[in-house]
């Protein structure tokens, strides 16, 4: 039986420039790690990587003025090296990915499409969830917290 599957038309070659400390975001990269579907248009992929973006600049600014009063001036200089990049920067990478990709499947709901192709997997608050707790955990990664902690008020 043939079944047609949308792909992406091309590939959005563009990049979210970030404040100089953090990371510059590809779009491209988020297209093919995070398998972006392809009912996204680039605008919409664009804006949901500039609002997860602010959402962990905002979560890591006590980090970055951390880090800045230390003498760095980007996070790439920061951590360990491992496979030639800074973990720091893929657990950035991380966090944006999983933030945007989540917050692109909570709209996905209200795209126009025939009731055979509902995709829950897409849809599913468990979805939403899951990518979400994947962000944050990169994000408590960066700050050199484990994956629950414990604060005494």
């Amino acid at each position: 039986m043939f079944q047609d599957v949308k792909t992406p038309d091309t590939v959005v070659d563009d990049e979210v420039m970030n404040d100089g400390f953090f990371p510059n975001v590809s779009i491209a990269d988020f297209q093919r790690e995070c398998r972006i579907p392809p009912e996204y248009n680039p605008s919409q992929q664009r804006n949901m990587i500039i609002i997860a973006i602010a959402g962990i600049n905002i979560e890591l600014v006590s980090f970055r003025q951390r880090s800045m009063s230390q003498g760095y001036q980007q996070m790439a200089d920061i951590g360990p090296r491992i496979g030639g990049q800074s973990a720091h920067v893929s657990s950035y990478l991380q966090a944006v990915h999983h933030r945007a990709k989540a917050s692109l499947l909570v709209h996905f709901a209200t795209l126009e499409r025939r009731k055979e192709a509902e995709s829950l997997g897409k849809e599913g608050r468990e979805t939403h969830t899951s990518l979400m707790a994947l962000s944050q955990m990169a994000v408590r990664n960066i700050l050199g917290m484990t994956v629950a902690s414990v604060k005494l008020l």
